[in-house]
């Protein structure tokens, strides 16, 4: 006895998947901004794209990463961000305190931590750049005096 088929607007409504399962409410893309309970004073704008992977949108880990950092006086010397998604933490850092920042990820979020340094004005003291955690370190990461990893997976 074979089973009866799924009706045909289950796969068209865009509820779930070929197998099934629920997919789940993305997040429209756009841009947020966030001073973190005014510890900026200028917000940090974001523009958040889940279309790449889950670094394209802003997640609690990375807030309160972001918030002890905000909360330093003084943060010093070459700071490598890994895992950055769209950069929230390196980003934060780099509009709070004189320091030069390198946020990294994978390719699919090259393009968004880019957008996002551009958005913010902060070309002159971040770069962006892909970092595989599977592959030797790209010769342009230089070692880091700090290195910082929120939400990574």
């Amino acid at each position: 006895m074979t089973s009866p088929s799924p009706p045909q607007d289950v796969f068209l409504s865009g509820l779930v998947n070929d197998d099934f399962v629920q997919l789940p409410d993305y997040k429209a893309a756009g841009v947020s901004e966030v001073d973190f309970d005014g510890l900026l004073k200028t917000p940090l704008r974001l523009h958040e794209d889940l279309k790449e992977g889950c670094g394209g949108q802003l997640w609690p880990a990375g807030m309160v990463l972001s918030k002890h950092l905000l909360r330093q006086k003084q943060v010093s010397g070459s700071i490598l961000e890994l895992g950055a998604g769209g950069g929230l933490v390196g980003l934060a850092v780099a509009l709070a305190h004189d320091t030069k920042v390198h946020i990294t990820d994978q390719l699919p979020m090259l393009d968004l931590m880019r957008k996002n340094i551009e958005l913010n004005h902060l070309q002159d003291k971040v770069t962006a750049s892909i970092y595989d955690w599977g592959s030797s370190k790209p010769d342009d990461i230089a070692t880091p005096d700090v290195l910082l990893a929120a939400d990574c997976i």
